[in-house]
């Protein structure tokens, strides 16, 4: 498979603005009226064509990455074979499947935020946050638009009842700046969605909101499924939210956790993580 952001010589992140500037600095130097034009230089300017297709295109782009990231030697979690079930005229197949164990995990943990630390053991991921009003992230390089995402997380630890866990999704480069989705439940059983877009939060759902299906010194199953600009939120197999935005349209899922104003400390575990792709049923 052709890399088409190293022949556009941009990061698998660079935004469209970045894209567009360096396909028009590589075509000035590879077009065929250029005057020292040789064959190579064709071939050349036909693969970054080609590579400028896919990428500025967001939902070819989408698809290019998943392929790519599937073919890296060194993926630290692998298809499922593919399982997938039909529910109300939707496809839900079954990307990725990972415990989040330290059989599980590799070189992807390497992490040098001062502020913490991230470990494995037998049982689960581990985010620990040591410092006030901090969060920590892990962000999987698969990029979808219509999905569904599921992992158990549990509080360990926390000096705050404000302490948040849960999922990241949607997150993508947007204007030069991060912008994702985040879905959260705090310690002392409240939840929230919100958005981070232009280095501000914007609340979704209303500031926090108590649920009783939140089991606040066990593990709870997170879940969001989000198909256009629909957003429907899950703890433990039931909905809780059904919500609607429509700024972020597709980018990556991750996991987030951290401390609040009213804390110092937060241990935070994460497993069983499973990542559908959705799509219509042709």
């Amino acid at each position: 498979m052709k890399d088409y952001y190293e022949i556009l010589q941009v990061s698998q992140k660079a935004d469209i603005t970045v894209i567009n500037t360096a396909y028009r600095r590589l075509a000035l130097i590879y077009h065929p009226d250029h005057d020292n034009a040789n064959n190579n230089e064709q071939a050349s300017m036909q693969e970054l064509n080609e590579a400028y297709e896919i990428l500025k295109n967001p939902i070819e782009r989408m698809k290019y990455d998943n392929a790519l990231r599937k073919m890296k030697e060194n993926e630290p979690w692998k298809s499922n074979n593919q399982k997938a079930v039909y529910i109300g005229g939707k496809k839900y197949e079954l990307l990725y499947e990972n415990e989040l164990v330290a059989t599980k995990i590799n070189e992807w943990m390497n992490d040098d935020d001062s502020s913490g630390k991230m470990f494995v053991d037998s049982d689960a991921l581990h985010f620990v946050v040591t410092k006030i009003n901090w969060m920590r992230f892990r962000i999987f390089d698969i990029f979808l638009d219509n999905f569904k995402v599921s992992v158990k997380t549990k509080f360990v630890k926390s000096d705050g009842i404000d302490s948040s866990t849960g999922i990241i999704f949607r997150e993508s480069y947007v204007n030069e700046a991060y912008s994702y989705y985040y879905f959260s439940i705090t310690k002392n059983g409240f939840y929230n969605l919100s958005v981070w877009v232009k280095d501000k939060w914007i609340d979704l759902s209303g500031d926090l909101v108590y649920s009783n299906k939140i089991n606040k010194n066990e593990s709870n199953e997170l879940s969001v499924e989000a198909i256009g600009g629909n957003i429907v939120l899950g703890i433990n197999g039931t909905k809780i939210a059904n919500m609607k935005d429509n700024r972020l349209k597709y980018g990556r899922i991750g996991l987030a956790g951290g401390t609040k104003s009213g804390s110092s400390f937060a241990e935070l575990s994460y497993s069983d993580l499973k990542i559908y792709a959705i799509t219509d049923i042709e």
